[in-house]
C-alpha cells in the first residue's frame, strides 16, 4: 500500500505534466497529419488535446486535486 506522502504531487507539477502531455499530443498530431493519416485519427488526436486543455483549466482553478 502506498503512503499518502508518496502519492502527493504538487499542483504545479500536475499542471506541468499536463502541459508536457499537450506538447506530446501536438507533435503526434502534426506527424499524423503530415503522413496523411485518416481524418478520423487526426480528429481523435485533436479531441485529446482539447480534453487536456479542459483539464488544465480545471486544475489551474482547483487548489485541491
Amino acid at each position: 500500500m502506498h503512503s499518502m506522502a508518496a502519492l502527493e504531487v504538487s499542483h504545479g507539477e500536475i499542471l506541468q505534466r499536463l502541459k508536457d502531455r499537450i506538447g506530446n499530443e501536438a507533435a503526434t498530431l502534426k506527424k499524423t497529419y503530415e503522413l496523411g493519416a485518416p481524418i478520423s485519427m487526426v480528429a481523435w488526436l485533436s479531441r485529446s488535446i482539447l480534453e487536456l486543455l479542459v483539464w488544465i483549466r480545471y486544475c489551474a482553478k482547483s487548489p485541491e486535486l
